[in-house]
């Protein structure tokens, strides 16, 4: 094979993967809506559209809440369609009071 040509399959397999790992999907879960397609244990949903946040439970006593110790949200299940996908980032924010 020509030497020009395969210097020219690499870089176009090179471009293709880059372009390929640029456009991997991302799933998020922001709004009410999005964590009502979850499973809740323990857990509610504070908030409504971008305020939205899951939040362990909580009694009220007297000015008191008292939260629980643990609980658990399990998000919708996210489907890349793909069998090379692998899912190794996650990502949360948290906004804390003054």
């Amino acid at each position: 094979m020509n030497k020009r040509i395969v210097i020219g399959l690499i870089v176009m397999i090179l471009i293709v993967s880059f372009v390929y790992a640029l456009s991997t999907p991302s799933f998020i879960d922001t709004e009410d809506t999005d964590f009502s397609a979850g499973t809740l244990h323990l857990t509610n949903i504070s908030g409504s559209g971008a305020d939205a946040n899951v939040t362990l439970n909580f009694t009220i006593t007297g000015t008191f809440r008292a939260y629980n110790l643990s609980g658990n949200f399990t998000s919708a299940v996210f489907d890349s369609n793909s069998t090379l996908t692998r899912f190794d980032k996650i990502e949360w924010s948290r906004v804390l009071a003054n």
